[in-house]
């Protein structure tokens, strides 16, 4: 369940925070792997359209670090993954530091918000 104290004041982000965890919490229920992978590859796909709804919505108004901690934010989820899919993690243990990431994630956002 997505904390509402990391509410960003964009719906927009918003919604996809909570639907990224909803995915994260999916993988973790999983009956199979097949299932885990296949909501890890959804987890992955809202993160890439999430960005583009965030470039969308601030655009021009980004500054070069916060369009490399978007990258470092794809890219980490990438990497859980692959982690995932080598065995080197548990499915938990991925939800677990993605989760974290995405807090992280939504805390920058509502700064933005603040500064707008």
């Amino acid at each position: 369940m997505w904390y509402t104290y990391c509410s960003t004041g964009f719906p927009e982000l918003d919604r996809d925070h909570a639907k990224i965890d909803d995915l994260l919490c999916r993988a973790v229920g999983a009956a199979t792997p097949a299932e885990e992978h296949k909501f890890l590859i959804a987890t992955y796909r809202a993160v890439i359209a999430h960005i583009r709804v965030r470039n969308l919505l601030l655009g021009l108004e980004k500054s070069m670090q916060e369009k490399e901690q978007d990258r470092n934010f794809t890219r980490f989820v990438r990497e859980k993954i692959r982690e995932r899919s080598q065995g080197l993690i548990s499915v938990q243990h991925l939800a677990s530091d993605v989760r974290h990431m995405l807090i992280v994630h939504a805390m920058t956002h509502y700064r933005e918000k603040q500064a707008v």
